[in-house]
C-alpha cells in the first residue's frame, strides 16, 4: 500500500490533528505490518496510540504520540519491504508440511464432531466463500490447492493482528499458523488465549513454545494428540523438528 493522506504531513504533529482519512489510513498501515491499532475506523483510541508507539520504539524513533515525515517515510519503507517478502503470494513450505501431518486427508466431506463439514486437509469453506457440504468429494489436486488458499488467508490475518509479524522468520510463521488453523486465526487478544497473547505482545519470544502447550486441553484433561500438535509447534517455532 501507499501512504497518500499522510504525505501530507510535512511537520512533526501530534496524532491528535490528524485527520479522521489519515488516522484510517496510518491504522491501516499499522495493522498491515502486525501491530494491533483497533481496526481502521479513524478514531484515536488507546489501541492506535499503544500500536503507534510500539512502531516508534521499534524503529528507534522518539516523541510515541508524535508523527511527522520521517517517521511516515520510515513506515512507508516496512510497507514497501513487508510487500516484497510476500509478493509472490507464496506459504511458507513449513507451514503446508504441518498441517498436512496433523490435518490428515480426507476427500469426502465429514462432520468434524462439532456439527462443522469438513474436507481435504481441514478445510470447512471453498476458496468461493461456499462452505462444504454432506455429501461433498474432491480430488487430492483440489485438496492441496484449498490448502494453499486456506493458509493464505490465515497468514494474513496472522500479519494483521500479532504483533512483530514481519520480523519473525519462516518457521516462526508456520507454529503460528499450525496454531490458527487449529484454534481459529482470531486468538490473537481474544478471551482463553492470555498467555501466548501476551508473549507475543511482549516480544517475549523464548516463552512462546511453553506457552503454546497451555493449549492442549479442550475440556477437563490434556488431549494427548494436541499436545503433540503444540510440541511441534513449539519445535518449529524455535526451528527445530521435522518441520523446520
Amino acid at each position: 500500500m501507499k501512504l497518500q493522506q499522510l504525505t501530507a504531513v510535512k511537520t512533526a504533529t501530534a496524532l491528535e490533528k490528524l485527520t479522521q482519512p489519515q488516522l484510517k489510513e496510518l491504522q491501516t498501515a499499522l495493522q498491515t505490518l502486525g501491530y494491533p491499532a483497533g481496526g481502521a475506523d479513524g478514531i484515536l483510541g488507546p489501541k492506535t496510540r499503544a500500536a503507534w508507539a510500539q512502531f516508534k520504539q521499534d524503529v528507534s524513533a522518539g516523541q510515541p504520540d508524535e508523527i511527522g515525515p520521517g517517521s511516515v517515510q520510515t513506515l512507508q519503507q516496512k510497507l514497501d519491504q513487508a510487500a516484497a517478502g510476500g509478493g509472490d503470494g507464496a506459504v511458507p513450505r513449513q507451514a503446508v508440511a504441518i498441517v498436512k501431518n496433523y490435518e490428515g486427508l480426507r476427500l469426502q466431506a465429514y462432520d468434524d464432531g462439532v456439527g462443522v463439514w469438513t474436507i481435504g486437509y481441514g478445510t470447512t469453506r471453498y476458496p468461493n466463500g461456499q462452505p462444504v457440504k454432506p455429501g461433498d468429494s474432491i480430488t487430492q489436486a483440489e485438496a492441496e490447492q484449498y490448502l494453499q488458499n486456506d493458509i493464505k488467508g490465515y497468514a494474513q490475518k496472522l500479519a494483521a493482528t500479532v504483533p512483530f509479524w514481519n520480523q519473525m522468520n519462516a518457521n516462526m510463521h508456520a507454529a503460528l499458523i499450525s496454531f490458527a488453523y487449529n484454534l481459529g486465526p482470531g486468538f490473537y487478544g481474544s478471551g482463553g488465549f492470555e498467555t501466548i497473547s501476551r508473549d507475543l505482545r511482549d516480544k517475549n519470544w523464548s516463552a512462546v513454545p511453553q506457552a503454546l502447550l497451555l493449549y492442549s486441553n479442550p475440556g477437563s484433561s490434556v488431549h494427548e494428540g494436541l499436545l503433540a500438535r503444540r510440541k511441534a509447534e513449539g519445535a518449529l517455532w524455535r526451528g527445530q523438528g521435522p518441520f523446520a
